[in-house]
């Protein structure tokens, strides 16, 4: 009876191995076939590693995704003479390669976010971008100096709303204005847009707006040194300007925006 039962264990074994093997060779003419398409999905798999970090809810350690893609990367050149594997492990690869990317992008954009709300307080900022509304600006400020409040706690880039009558600001100037400030909003709802996010791998570490005057402390000059995002905002608000100087609202506001990229609204 027992030797009876051996050999039909045996049998069924060695039938699920054929078909195993019929799997696997139907596979490999499949890649032969369908080899030249593989690099299209390559993209996709990149995103579900970058999906599957934003995913997780407690942050993983620094080494995991990078340990993650050389262990994978070995076993996949391991497999380099076998087709199926081969693939599977590259797209595997490419999966954790996209959640190491992101992971490290993480940590090299990690700047300090503000922790509470300040209102009235005096902020000393370097303005880097200027976008022009109909009734106000939105100014985007770095080297940010807070009144009374550490350095090392202080954010590195602020996004103000500036309303009523103001000198010309330009990218470049360095301000002085009395400033309401907060950490950037969550998402309004489950699934909504999170700026709170985005705000964050910009380096934005608060928001809010003005009161009263921007007082200029230093004024841009034409020819002072200056880097090559400032320079490109200062030729982005002189088109802008020119633009809305013979085209009025809305018209000139759409062709702006579509020349310069800067968004703009209107009531």
């Amino acid at each position: 009876m027992q030797l009876i039962c051996a050999v039909k264990l045996s049998a069924g074994f060695l039938r699920r191995t054929e078909e195993i093997q019929a799997v696997m060779g139907a596979l490999n003419q499949t890649t032969g076939r369908e080899i030249d398409r593989w690099p299209l999905w390559l993209p996709v798999f990149m995103m579900f590693g970058v999906a599957g970090y934003f995913g997780l809810a407690t942050e993983p350690p620094l080494w995991f995704g990078i340990s993650a893609v050389i262990v994978i990367g070995f076993g996949a050149y391991s497999c380099r003479h076998r087709s199926v594997w081969f693939i599977g492990l590259l797209f595997l690869w490419v999966l954790a390669l996209g959640f190491s990317v992101i992971q490290w992008r993480t940590v090299y954009v990690a700047a300090p976010v503000l922790a509470k709300k300040i209102n009235g307080t005096t902020v000393q900022v370097h303005i880097t971008r200027v976008e022009t509304f109909p009734k106000r600006l939105r100014v985007t400020l770095e080297r940010v100096r807070i009144h009374r409040l550490d350095a090392n706690k202080t954010p590195h880039r602020v996004c103000l709303s500036i309303r009523g009558k103001q000198a010309k600001l330009k990218p470049g100037d360095w301000v002085s204005i009395r400033a309401s400030l907060s950490p950037p909003p969550s998402p309004a709802a489950p699934g909504a847009f999170d700026f709170q996010r985005q705000s964050f791998f910009q380096g934005l570490g608060a928001v809010r707006f003005s009161f009263g005057k921007a007082q200029i402390l230093s004024p841009a000059k034409p020819g002072q040194a200056s880097s090559i995002q400032t320079r490109l905002a200062r030729w982005r608000q002189s088109i802008t300007e020119r633009v809305l100087a013979v085209y009025r609202s809305p018209f000139g506001a759409i062709a702006a925006a579509l020349m310069t990229g800067d968004r703009m609204c209107h009531s």
